[in-house]
């Protein structure tokens, strides 16, 4: 039963990385000004994900992922637009997390 609940909140984080990297995504896309859809956001943030998964080098293979996604999708080029998007997003997912992270510390019970 422990392994049960071990693996549903692995799935629980994965979806919440997923859904805040596609959400951050599509507003850094507003900001850069690229033309990213929302299904085309979350889907590249769920690669960009499952990638960082792979140890040691899934972090910058996460990010070759995601560049190649956008080009491919979005006909965003690599450089600089398709790095300045994702530096705006992961911008964008620190100041969300640190955010929640306060709003959930701040409860008391």
């Amino acid at each position: 039963m422990e392994a049960l609940e071990t693996i549903l909140s692995a799935i629980v984080v994965l979806f919440l990385q997923c859904a805040i990297g596609g959400l951050t995504l599509r507003l850094g896309s507003k900001i850069t000004r690229a033309e990213v859809t929302w299904l085309q956001a979350f889907l590249i943030a769920l690669a960009g994900t499952l990638v960082a998964l792979v140890p040691f080098v899934g972090w910058i293979a996460s990010w070759i992922v995601m560049l190649w996604l956008l080009n491919k999708w979005c006909d965003c080029e690599p450089f600089p637009s398709g790095v300045l998007l994702i530096l705006v997003s992961r911008l964008l997912q620190i100041v969300l997390g640190f955010s929640l992270r306060i709003l959930l510390s701040s409860q008391t019970v």
